[in-house]
């Protein structure tokens, strides 16, 4: 990540409201956001490389949405979108074709 994208990045995260952190950290923490229910709609994965990725993770993903278009990408972190733009502007464009 560059220098300005990382400096964008961390503007952002601290000028968010005290409410939104919170209310995000409570909804992760459900239980009830957890339960393995189908996907029967398209359904596009885009996620940066990293360790929990596995493949049990993919056949567990394939499992829920048998449709669900699933990349991985090796070299950008968390803001996949933004260090990597046109790749993942292609990549939606594909699957939404």
């Amino acid at each position: 990540m560059s220098d300005e994208l990382y400096q964008f990045v961390c503007d952002m995260a601290l000028s968010a409201p005290q409410k939104t952190i919170i209310g995000d950290l409570a909804a992760v923490g459900d239980p009830s956001v957890w339960t393995p229910d189908p996907i029967v709609v398209p359904f596009q994965l885009l996620l940066a490389k990293q360790p929990s990725w596995t493949d049990e993770y993919k056949r567990f993903v394939m499992q829920l949405a048998p449709q669900a278009d699933y990349r991985v990408y090796d070299g950008p972190g968390h803001f996949i979108h933004m260090e990597e733009p046109a790749e993942i502007n292609k990549a939606i464009a594909e699957f939404l074709e």
